[in-house]
């Protein structure tokens, strides 16, 4: 084939690689409505800036060039400025940018000077076809590893049995008008309060306090089963250790809660389902009869969506979220924050907007099942001690890479206090009959965890749990301070319906992040209450 024959398509295909890098890197949290917008911008940002060159320089060639190094500076610039800022440079973004310029100008004067600049058309339009293709396919591996449709809990549970305990079966359906609403609030990241005294220095025994007044029994010693929400959430809904089941059972369980027994169950004793959306992709996707989506009516603006942010802070953008002039100090006119400040607003308004309405079923009648995943106080850190705004810039909004100092995160939990407390108050007042209510966090805040390096300290922290259940007739005795979300349910279950589910060994297993487990690879659970010796104490109590 001659060289003529062959067009200089590489542009446009290195200006799609970053965006399919970045999808297959997050594949398992990703939607297709996420990236698609992202995808298309940087195709057309290709064609428009060849076009642009090509128009200038009247040498498809030299302009093809031009483009692919302007390409290859423009998405660089963010992964190249987040591995400087290590070093604490002052101005970084600023003295990239004309670094970055300086670049740009030396390497498109030698391109100019080129005499035979075709001589690059197949080696290149080789490396960026291998890139796009390696992505492509690792991205459909991905797919077609994913859960293709819904599993019955009815052929899930005989499965779900771990060999070191026996299941006295399917509890009868016992419907009755009296049966009271269940409330299961989980509160993302929240850390237990022993956990924030010996680690932050901060005392929450005002709200554990607090909860206790009300009736609530505290699990003092509780531990997460799982350190992610991908596989936490999932294990509590279902009541059971994910890696006891078999591998396709797990890869379709994992970061869904599409099949849930809790959920049947409880369908089967004539509750109606009532969910919140959080703005999760894993958390989003329950079964509920109703679903309570939040947004924000009066935004007229674009909001950018959490790929579309973390895609903009690898490239030239990432100047824009955070560059602050030499000659100027000031912080309000900063630019990243127009960017990002609608997706704070969405957030904010989610959060509140959830524990404003979640008394609003307890007047009706039900039985209802009201499920809400509130991502706080989880990072971004985006609301003060009384939820007014906070510094952008210490919210943090995509990454919590960094962030030494722990007060971003207990503000915004003291405000996630007072939310809670009210909201909580509102329901016991105006519910018509005594409803269960419980309040969990899926695992503990992550502070000094590395999910890649880890060690008993920060397993320790990641997995100190809040857990709090509130019964009406405060009848506690089957509850114990060391109870993991794997037998939440079941002892709730047991106590409200009569039920004779036995309780799990509480277990916390270590593994990798979801989003760091390679498609093709077998999750390694590994009992870090054994190995880390950081249940030891929970245990004797």
């Amino acid at each position: 084939m001659q060289k003529s024959a062959v067009k200089p398509i590489y542009p446009c295909l290195f200006s799609i690689y970053p965006v399919l890098y970045l999808i297959s890197t997050n594949s398992r949290a990703l939607c297709f409505e996420d990236v698609i917008k992202a995808l298309l911008l940087a195709l057309v940002l290709g064609l428009f800036l060849y076009g642009s060159f090509f128009l200038i320089l009247k040498n498809p060639d030299k302009a093809a060039l031009v483009c692919a190094l302007f390409i290859l500076l423009f998405f660089s610039f963010g992964h190249i400025g987040n591995l400087l800022s290590l070093f604490e440079i002052k101005y970084l973004d600023f003295y990239l940018t004309i670094l970055w310029g300086l670049i740009f100008s030396g390497l498109t004067y030698c391109i100019l000077r080129t005499q035979n600049p075709s001589r690059f058309r197949i080696f290149l339009n080789s490396i960026a076809g291998i890139l796009v293709i390696a992505n492509l396919l690792f991205i459909v591996l991905v797919f077609l590893s994913s859960p293709k449709a819904e599993i019955n809990s009815d052929k899930l549970w005989p499965l779900t049995q771990p060999a070191r305990t026996a299941i006295a079966g399917h509890p009868q359906p016992a419907p009755s008008e009296d049966l009271p609403d269940i409330y299961y609030i989980i509160l993302d990241s929240y850390e237990r309060a022993d956990k924030l005294q010996q680690y932050y220095h901060f005392d929450n025994s005002g709200f554990i306090y607090a909860l206790e007044s009300r009736g609530f029994y505290v699990a003092g010693a509780s531990r997460s089963n799982y350190l992610f929400t991908y596989y936490s959430l999932p294990s509590s809904m279902n009541m059971i250790y994910l890696n006891d089941l078999p591998p396709d059972i797990f890869s379709s369980l994992t970061s869904s809660l599409k099949t849930s027994y809790v959920l049947d169950f409880l369908k089967l004793q004539g509750y109606k389902v009532i969910q919140f959306k959080s703005g999760d992709w894993v958390t989003d996707q329950l079964n509920a009869d109703v679903s309570v989506n939040q947004s924000v009516s009066q935004t007229t603006t674009y909001r950018l969506n959490a790929f579309e942010l973390m895609l903009a802070q690898t490239t030239l953008l990432h100047t824009f979220y955070n560059f602050l002039s030499p000659w100027n100090n000031e912080t309000q006119h900063d630019l990243r924050n127009s960017l990002v400040q609608d997706n704070f607003i969405q957030q904010r308004f989610n959060i509140q907007n959830t524990f404003l309405h979640l008394p609003d079923y307890a007047g009706q009648n039900g039985p209802f099942f009201i499920f809400a995943h509130v991502p706080s106080p989880h990072y971004p850190y985006i609301f003060g001690p009384n939820g007014e705004n906070v510094d952008i810039n210490a919210a943090n909004y995509l990454l919590n890479t960094g962030l030494k100092d722990h007060s971003p995160y207990t503000n915004q939990m003291l405000y996630i206090n007072q939310l809670t407390l009210d909201s909580i108050d509102r329901i016991l007042s105006q519910s018509s009959k005594p409803p269960v209510i419980i309040l969990a966090s899926d695992h503990g805040h992550d502070l000094i965890f590395d999910p890649e390096k880890p060690d008993a300290a920060g397993l320790d922290l990641r997995s100190a749990n809040l857990i709090a259940i509130y019964y009406p007739d405060q009848a506690y005795q089957a509850l114990y301070p060391s109870i993991s979300p794997v037998n939440i349910f079941r002892s709730v279950f047991n106590h409200v319906f009569g039920a004779s589910f036995p309780l799990l060994l509480d277990i916390t297993y270590y593994h990798p992040a979801p989003d760091l487990k390679a498609v093709s690879s077998t999750v390694r659970f590994q009992d870090a209450c054994l190995l880390y010796n950081i249940c030891a104490v929970e245990r004797q109590q």
